[in-house]
């Protein structure tokens, strides 16, 4: 189940294992970080159509969701000034 989320700071989305090249493009233009044999998928500031976008996409790879968190805003922020 997705996490309800009042203020719309994002979505960290983690699957198991690493993720190829082709899917790695497929997931642009959202940070993408390889932590402990899985792969999170950084999303600040985006909403629940673009997470599920993101999901069908990892599916059509055949990526396994491990878990869907809301980011934290002060994630959201840094990841958005970094850019």
């Amino acid at each position: 189940m997705i996490p309800r989320v009042t203020e719309a700071h994002g979505f960290e989305v983690r699957v198991r294992g690493r993720i190829g090249p082709a899917a790695l493009r497929s997931v642009e233009p959202w940070t993408v970080q390889g932590i402990d044999g899985s792969t999170s998928i950084l999303m600040p500031y985006a909403d629940r159509g673009a997470l599920n976008g993101l999901l069908y996409r990892l599916d059509d790879f055949g990526l396994e969701l491990v878990e869907v968190s809301p980011l934290a805003p002060e994630v959201a922020r840094s990841l958005t000034s970094a850019r």
